[in-house]
């Protein structure tokens, strides 16, 4: 397919800046060439044209945090707090999910997805032989970093999914798909068990990651304000601290870490997030609908 977008403002967001009156040349589904419309005229000839005249032209948006196949949960369980949630609608439902639906409900995030113009969803959730995220996003042509979403209470199970999941997909589909490991949350994977996974993706990505595509980490992270509680209730340890120092604490917070929401952050946490070299998915709506709160951006 060669094809010119022409005649639109693009937002390079490289030095380039922004162009008025530009081009973007795709060859082979590849994007070849950036700059001005004039300049192209001569130089590319017989390709496909979109006239993108009034119009901004940018690269794809990037989802940092994403439960993609819970697409078809959406409208479910609206307006609880977190904790209610999860255990008494999500939870549960989610027993009963087969692959199949896993498969299903992603497909429909790709889809909309793209139709929004985000071309990269990092996603966290349940990987199964029998359908998955990573299949969906492949069929859909998206960008994805496949997580499995790991618990204290399935441990088997989940290094299983984990060395599957990094066997079959990671570095798949000319690169589009990579693989995370996945803690849920400090409040349901206890402190042996995170610093296991973060031992678990340094030999994941021994045997398939690689400098320019590693393995990452991806994780909820102090959420709500009651997560030293529920930290406390369910492993007995009682926080001197914010939940990232905790985290620090356990030695398994570094520069391939998304952590996500970072609601309840005391200054010595985000002081922490900066010199571990955290990103923080900060998530507006979802932080809204439980009234969690706002992350402090």
């Amino acid at each position: 397919m060669d094809l010119i977008i022409d005649g639109g403002t693009v937002v390079t967001m490289s030095h380039k800046g922004i162009i008025r009156d530009g081009a973007v040349v795709v060859e082979d589904s590849r994007i070849v060439d950036v700059g001005k419309s004039a300049e192209f005229k001569r130089k590319y000839s017989g390709y496909e044209k979109i006239n993108a005249k009034g119009k901004v032209v940018i690269p794809g948006l990037v989802n940092t945090h994403q439960h993609a196949a819970m697409s078809l949960l959406r409208g479910y369980a609206d307006d609880y707090p977190l904790k209610e949630w999860l255990e008494n609608w999500i939870w549960p439902l989610e027993k009963h999910m087969t692959g199949r639906d896993i498969y299903v409900g992603a497909l429909l995030t790709a889809v909309e997805s793209i139709m929004g113009g985000t071309t990269t969803v990092n996603t966290m959730y349940h990987y199964t032989k029998g359908g998955s995220e990573a299949q969906a996003f492949a069929e859909t042509g998206l960008r994805g970093v496949i997580g499995h979403v790991c618990f204290s209470w399935r441990k088997d199970e989940d290094k299983k999914a984990l060395r599957n999941l990094a066997k079959d997909w990671h570095d798949r589909e000319i690169g589009l798909i990579r693989v995370s490991v996945d803690p849920h949350a400090a409040y349901t994977v206890d402190p042996e068990y995170m610093r296991e996974l973060r031992e678990m993706t340094k030999e994941l990505n021994e045997k398939y990651g690689s400098p320019n595509s590693p393995i990452i980490w991806h994780m909820h992270v102090a959420e709500t304000q009651g997560e030293p509680e529920k930290i406390h209730q369910a492993f007995n340890v009682s926080l001197q601290g914010g939940i990232v120092e905790y985290l620090d604490s356990l030695g398994v917070l570094s520069n391939d870490v998304i952590a996500t929401h970072c609601v309840a952050l005391t200054q010595k946490d985000i002081k922490i997030l900066k010199e571990r070299g955290v990103k923080v998915s900060h998530n507006p709506i979802s932080n809204w609908l439980p009234a969690s709160a706002p992350c402090p951006i």
